[in-house]
Parts: structure tokens; C-alpha cells; sequence
């Protein structure tokens, strides 16, 4: 495979569908999703139980690695996966480890094209492909910035209640959804706070991080600073209530998950 474009897998066959695509989760599903005596995890969202693992076979994370280090070992030149979606779309991720060292340059492309890529040397046709890809890399760019802003609070300021959303729009993202729209929510909240001219009791900090889309790297730098962990805790490990959070894109909140990180 040295100096080729290499195809991972077979192209993906998916389904003709005539039905429209969906613009809203229906208001019966997410009542549904938030029952308090019988909940329903929400589609997409990890709640459907993981299958045992098979100690036989690689995670899919495993056999990725895997197939990263023979393509590296045998000089292939570019990764090319199908997107197995349809209509054209196409999800494209981040790679796992961070390392530009660890694979080749990977291309998602779409279901349509692999397919017809496919077809062609399947029926002994000499296929040309033409890339030009350029990555950077910033070794030395090894600070996060955040920006911080809170509303103090009055007989209990020590006491805080974080809003949060980061700054860096993921790249495979429509427009600003992820996730400009959770920044611009948080602080419209903040503004109306301040405009209501409530008083909270508890300070209102908003958080809006940077580097969350390279590894979580501009949160995890200001909890480590401000409130260590629970095996270690700060001072003010213990006078955080709450962490509100807005990652799911756009639209009218119905609902909020809770999630408990030991």
C-alpha cells in the first residue's frame, strides 16, 4: 500500500428512504425522556445498554488504532472512510488520540461517492483520486484561554452556581450550533438576570471555555486550578452547587439531563 490511497472497509448500504427528514423531536418523546417514574434514555444520547464486551474481538477504538499503525507501517499516503449516511451527509470526527503522528491524513467521504470509488475498481477500472490537504500543528500553543464573568451574590457569594458553554465551534458543525449558540445562551441568561434586577443570593459565574474540542483541555485546566478534584478538593471544591450546561444545539430547551462525574 505504499504511496496509495487507501479505501477502509466496503462502502456502506443504506437504505432508500422517502420519508421526511425529522425538524423536531415530537413533545410526547421527550416527556417520555424525562419521566420521573419511567424514563427513556434519549436516542443517540448513550442510554441504550452497551452490548458485553467480547474479549475475542478489538472495540472499535482498538481497531482503529489498529488499522492507523499498518497503514503508518506500510507507507500508505491518505485514509479514506465512508460516511455510511445518507442523503449526501457526512460526520466527520476528531481523531482520538490528538497525535497527527499516530495516522496518515483520513478523508470522510460521502456514502455516494465511496460507492461509486467501489464500483469502479470492482470492475477493474483504474481509479485516480487528487487530495491537497494542509494541517498545522502549534507545538507551541499550549495555552487555553477561558473567559470568565459572574454576577456576585449577596448573603451567599461564596457559594456558586455555574452556567457554561465553549468558544470553539466544532469544525464539522452547521454555522455556529456547537457551540456559539450554548455561549450566547448562557450569557443572554446572565444579561437577564442583571436587567430583572434580581439579587441572587449565590454568585452566577459563566464560563465560556476554550479548547473543549481538542480534549476538554480549557475546563479541565480551570477545575484543576479552582477546585481540584474529590480525591484532592480546593477550598472551593465544596462551594460549587451547580454546573448548567448547553451543548445540544439550537432550539427551545424542554429538558436537562444530569450527569454525576466522580
Amino acid at each position: 500500500m505504499r504511496g496509495k490511497i487507501v479505501f477502509i472497509g466496503k462502502a456502506a448500504v443504506v437504505p432508500v428512504n422517502f420519508n421526511p427528514p425529522a425538524k423536531r423531536r415530537p413533545d410526547d418523546q421527550v416527556k417520555t425522556q424525562f419521566d420521573a417514574v419511567n424514563p427513556t434514555p434519549a436516542p443517540g444520547r448513550g442510554g441504550n445498554p452497551q452490548p458485553p464486551t467480547d474479549p475475542l474481538r478489538y472495540s472499535p477504538n482498538e481497531a482503529n488504532a489498529k488499522v492507523d499503525a499498518m497503514l503508518l507501517a506500510g507507507g500508505a499516503l491518505v485514509r479514506v472512510n465512508d460516511a455510511a449516511r445518507g442523503d449526501g451527509i457526512i460526520v466527520a470526527q476528531q481523531h482520538r488520540g490528538y497525535d497527527p503522528s499516530t495516522a496518515v491524513p483520513t478523508v470522510i467521504l460521502r456514502n455516494d461517492d465511496f460507492g461509486r470509488v467501489e464500483r469502479l475498481m470492482g470492475d477493474g477500472l483504474d481509479v485516480k483520486l487528487d487530495f491537497e490537504i494542509t494541517n498545522h500543528v502549534y507545538p507551541e500553543g499550549k495555552t487555553s484561554y477561558n473567559t470568565i464573568g459572574e454576577i456576585p451574590g449577596s448573603d451567599k457569594a461564596s457559594e456558586v452556581v455555574m452556567l457554561g458553554g465553549h468558544l470553539d465551534s466544532w469544525h464539522g458543525g452547521t454555522g455556529a450550533t456547537d457551540n456559539a449558540i450554548g455561549c450566547s445562551i448562557m450569557m443572554e441568561a446572565a444579561h437577564l438576570i442583571q436587567a430583572s434586577g434580581v439579587k441572587p443570593r449565590r454568585t452566577i459565574r459563566v464560563a465560556l471555555w476554550s479548547g473543549e474540542e481538542e480534549g476538554l483541555l480549557g475546563s479541565l485546566a480551570y477545575v484543576k486550578a479552582h477546585f481540584g478534584s474529590a480525591e484532592e478538593p480546593k477550598p472551593e471544591f465544596s462551594k460549587l452547587d451547580a454546573y448548567f450546561n448547553v451543548d445540544s444545539g439550537t432550539g427551545r430547551i424542554r429538558g436537562a439531563t444530569v450527569v454525576w462525574a466522580s
